[in-house]
């Protein structure tokens, strides 16, 4: 790093605990050589904390001479809050200042990034006060360079004053001098713009229709500044509390003799990236990195796999047995929304694949642009879906939407193309395709800690458009190794390490595949919330990682949920206003897939997520098997168990924090033998044959024997907090009025739309449940159970999930509204009843 600052370098080494402060070691002092030509007949300023005279530089103002050692810039001036004290002025007050090179560069930055004011509004633009932080450098390995003193005490966020005092280092040391000359540092200001009131700088925004493959562009306030309406402007990431819109500007500063004499300043801007990087960060991971790292086995790819080659430009299909190293590629089709419909169809397929057919054809740019990086780096084949798969062959689309874990899997790497603007049409940084100036960048994340530049991974991949389509998540899942190309930089990312083409290795996590539970329910909700352009995708689109969770947990997915952790699956909830899918009326309602909006799996309740003990077994009508069980993993709170041999409970009073806090089994037994509904009741039960007989009209749906109360709803009287403007929570009460139990945070326009609070509802067991560990330990050492939810004299903290159902109809069929729970010793006074349901 320190080669990429310096353009001729200069060496610190790092400083012992043992030598700090007062008589620095030999090897950190460097020479200052104060040329003559700077000399003033002004009085020369010292610096407040190295105590040391400054010359003065005639191409500075009085604001900016301390830019003129870059010692005093980087090591003196630590504090941003001690940097802003010298530059927060207005916009005018900076333009005056024409004979400093430094202020000029800022100002006419500054109208760059708000070209073409209004006439009528210049005077406001001259009046905008401009706040300066900085400067960071690049990364804390810049800094190391730059300011070695720093990480002695990285523990603390300021480091104290006679630590920062260098007034041994002096031209009188006996130290040997750094003498080197045009040496460049690379820095970044952190500007902040702050208009006049009534007028506003912020520029404009996208949202995305979810109806449409591309994105429609509003203006959300008055501008007094034509801005460029392809940037999606943001808040700056990394100071808190500071307003946009903020302006990176990146400079490049000249230096002569050790770092003093500032000679020349000007912006730096890396308009293309180094392809050879990409280069060097696969082949790194593919020789060092190990088995973590390996790519799947070729051999399981789909029949008819295509590819595109980069050397002839056409579509291949190659042998199966023997598949050739290829890459794949995730980007999103709205990026070409204006270009004209060119993908693989059947009626174009022999044309295609002819050598130099796709040079022939009017390819979007963006892709032709992908398949051209791909030959530059050596890499012959890629996979691309609009031309890898014949899009009007449903038989051969369906095989390979199935196979996209293993094609995601197989792939060498995958190139993401992770943009702002939806509506770009190249890959910005390629050969013949300059990169946006650095001034429009608001992705980067500035560390006051440190005064670095800190890895931007999460911020600008989750602001993109290609990180809110649903097809890209699985991509992105899937894939082993993925070179991520934004808007101003480029990424790598494998399970082993994270890399950003300006820093670095970066602290981001890397990535990981992991098929247990808490994996599928956090896959499920960031899936859910992202746009599909056709609805009916929703199940296609999460095949591949559905799978790949399934083939970890041994098991198959039946509409979306793992069959073998079935009751677990079951407890989704929608985050806001769903509504069932118009186009997908196949899928049951149970399914989260038959809803839209994004849901989640973790409750705003009182039970311990996805820790259940079975109560119910569950049968499924296969649309091409007929009713069958569900292979379902049955359970008492992490312990399998069979109910046919079942005699008492397995303990789960194991020494695990989440386990704590739990009553005797003798008491626990005797809890749930005295329940309506207990593991050994529910064998007592079979399916009702006239509702297996009607289920079997349905195909998709779930038929279960469990018992049943009807019971009603009342809005909670909890704090405000916990009732939100849209969302509510609803206790459930007996008929005589008494709580028994809560439903899950609903909202409020769903509830107008499907409950009438007036009528009684019918509520189902699904599974056993127990409180979260706090009130556990509440319940047992206080008596204290949920607000408002009498406890009992036996101090139960044992819980049945219920789930709010349609009343059944003439067929006798019913289907999913809302999840809840009821105390497991309350569930008497419901007066249950034993049927069997069938839930579509």
């Amino acid at each position: 790093m320190a080669e990429n600052l310096l353009s001729n370098g200069f060496e610190a080494k790092k400083l012992k605990t043992s030598q700090r402060r007062r008589a620095p070691p030999q090897s950190l002092v460097l020479k200052k050589i104060v040329s003559n030509s700077l000399h003033s007949t002004s009085a020369a300023p010292k610096c407040g904390i190295c105590l040391e005279t400054l010359p003065i530089n005639p191409h500075l103002c009085d604001a900016c001479q301390i830019w003129n050692d870059a010692t005093h810039v980087f090591q003196c001036m630590r504090d941003p809050d001690d940097f802003v004290t010298r530059y927060s002025f207005s916009l005018g007050n900076i333009l005056s200042r024409v004979s400093c090179i430094l202020c000029q560069l800022i100002a006419n930055s500054i109208l760059e990034r708000f070209r073409k004011p209004d006439q009528s509004n210049f005077n406001a633009l001259l009046q905008t006060k401009i706040t300066i932080y900085g400067p960071y450098c690049l990364g804390e390995g810049s800094l190391k360079v730059l300011d070695p003193l720093f990480f002695e005490k990285m523990g603390e966020y300021r480091i104290e004053e006679d630590d920062l005092r260098l007034d041994n280092i002096h031209e009188g040391n006996n130290a040997p001098a750094l003498q080197r000359t045009d040496e460049a540092v690379l820095a970044v200001l952190y500007i902040v713009a702050t208009t006049p009131d009534g007028h506003d700088l912020q520029g404009q925004t996208f949202k995305f229709d979810a109806s449409t493959a591309g994105a429609r562009e509003v203006n959300h306030r008055q501008q007094l500044f034509q801005v460029d309406p392809g940037i999606k402007v943001s808040e700056p990431a990394g100071i808190p509390g500071r307003r946009p819109p903020a302006i990176g500007l990146q400079l490049k500063l000249h230096y002569r003799h050790s770092m003093a004499n500032l000679f020349r300043v000007e912006r730096w801007e890396k308009s293309h990236f180094d392809s050879k990087l990409i280069k060097i960060w696969t082949s790194t991971c593919e020789t060092y990195h190990g088995p973590r790292c390996k790519v799947a086995n070729t051999t399981n790819l789909p029949s008819q796999f295509r590819l595109v080659d980069t050397y002839r430009h056409c579509v291949i299909e190659p042998p199966r047995f023997l598949p050739p190293r290829f890459v794949a590629l995730s980007y999103t089709w709205s990026s070409l929304s204006d270009s004209p419909d060119i993908q693989l169809e059947q009626n174009n397929l022999e044309r295609l694949m002819q050598a130099g057919s796709l040079e022939e054809e009017n390819v979007p740019a963006l892709i032709s642009d992908a398949i051209n990086l791909c030959r530059e780096i050596g890499e012959q084949y890629i996979w691309i879906d609009k031309f890898c798969i014949i899009q009007d062959d449903s038989i051969s689309k369906h095989a390979q939407i199935q196979a996209m874990d293993q094609i995601y899997a197989t792939a060498a790497f995958t190139i993401v193309i992770a943009l702002q603007n939806p509506l770009t049409a190249e890959l910005p940084g390629v050969r013949d395709r300059p990169r946006r100036s650095s001034l429009w960048n608001d992705t980067r994340m500035f560390s006051d800690k440190c005064r670095a530049i800190s890895g931007n991974f999460q911020r600008t991949i989750t602001d993109s458009v290609w990180n809110t389509r649903g097809w890209t998540y699985q991509e992105h899942m899937l894939s082993l190794r993925c070179i991520y190309i934004t808007d101003f930089q480029m990424y790598f990312n494998c399970p082993t390490t994270s890399e950003q083409e300006e820093l670095g290795s970066i602290s981001d996590w890397p990535k990981s595949k992991s098929g247990d539970m808490q994996s599928y329910c956090d896959a499920v909700q960031q899936y859910t919330a992202r746009i599909l352009t056709y609805e009916s995708d929703i199940l296609n689109a999460f095949a591949g990682v559905g799978k790949m969770i399934a083939g970890i947990q041994e098991t198959k997915l039946v509409y979306g949920l793992p069959e073998k952790h079935f009751s677990q699956a079951l407890f989704w909830q929608s985050l806001a206003f769903a509504q069932r899918r118009e186009s997908t009326p196949q899928i049951p309602s149970w399914s989260w897939a038959a809803w839209t909006g994004r849901v989640k799996y973790i409750w705003d309740g009182h039970l311990d997520d996805l820790k259940v003990g079975t109560l119910v077994r569950f049968y499924f009508q296969d649309p091409n098997r007929g009713l069958r069980k569900l292979d379902m993993e049955e359970v008492w709170f992490h312990k399998p168990m069979c109910l046919e041999t079942l005699k008492d409970l397995p303990s789960v009073n194991e020494p695990r924090s989440e386990l704590k806090f739990l009553p005797e089994p003798a008491v626990t037994d005797k809890v749930w033998r005295d329940s309506p509904h207990s593991p050994w009741k529910m064998l007592f039960y079979p399916l009702d044959p006239i509702v297996v007989k009607t289920a079997s009209k349905y195909p998709g749906c779930l038929v279960f024997t469990t018992t049943v109360a009807t019971l009603s709803l009342r809005k909670a009287t909890w704090p405000a907090f916990f009732n939100g403007s849209s969302s509510v929570i609803f206790e459930i009460c007996d008929r005589h009025g008494d709580k028994v139990g809560e439903m899950v945070k609903m909202d409020q326009s769903w509830v107008d739309e499907h409950l009438d609070l007036a009528k009684e509802h019918e509520f189902v067991v699904l599974s056993a449940a127990i409180l979260r560990d706090y009130l556990r330990y509440s319940l047992q050492k206080f008596g204290l159970g949920i607000p408002e939810i009498k406890t009992g004299q036996d101090r139960s903290p044992w819980c049945l999930r219920v789930m709010l159902i349609t009343p059944g109809s003439l067929d006798g069929v019913a289907r999913r509204l809302a999840l809840g729970f009821v105390q497991t010793h309350c569930w008497k006074q419901c007066q249950p009843t034993w049927r069997t349901i069938a839930l579509v």
